[in-house]
């Protein structure tokens, strides 16, 4: 009887174990899956030392296709993607990415200067991706948020 009992209080815990992997992996939202086509970029960059600033918005046609992101379920995109100080022309490059939450962590491949990016959909085909990030320029610290608005 205490083998039996023994028995099941493995497979019991094996079985939580097996549970907790799970619930560790990446939690992907449906709505997050498929092409996004990107209609905005912005960036805003700014120095509290210097008080230095600009402003750059970049708009894209709402029927555009070339500049695009794409997310699947397995955690893996492509994209091609126009941001400030890239080329007009570019090919589409691969990238990797885990969701925690409203924020995404994405591979070294990923198109804006800072990996970790928070991310908001405002409806079923509109996605906002931001990213804020800190850097020192010679003589000043650098305060850089970057947004890219994009549609299915």
């Amino acid at each position: 009887m205490n083998k039996v009992f023994g028995i099941l209080l493995l497979i019991v815990l094996l079985g939580s174990l097996a549970g907790c992997k799970k619930d560790a992996k990446s939690h992907i939202s449906s709505a997050l899956i498929g092409k996004w086509y990107l209609r905005q970029y912005n960036v805003r960059v700014s120095s509290t030392d210097t008080g230095y600033h600009y402003y750059i918005e970049s708009r894209f046609g709402d029927t555009s296709t070339y500049y695009f992101c794409q997310f699947n379920r397995d955690g893996t995109g492509v994209q091609r993607i126009y941001t400030e100080g890239s080329a007009y022309n570019i090919s589409p490059t691969n990238f990797t990415y885990s969701v925690a939450d409203n924020n995404i962590t994405f591979s070294s491949n990923w198109a804006l200067h800072a990996k970790a990016c928070s991310y908001e959909i405002l409806s079923n085909d509109t996605l906002v991706i931001r990213s804020n990030f800190n850097y020192t320029y010679p003589g000043m610290a650098i305060n850089s948020l970057q947004e890219l608005k994009l549609t299915k």
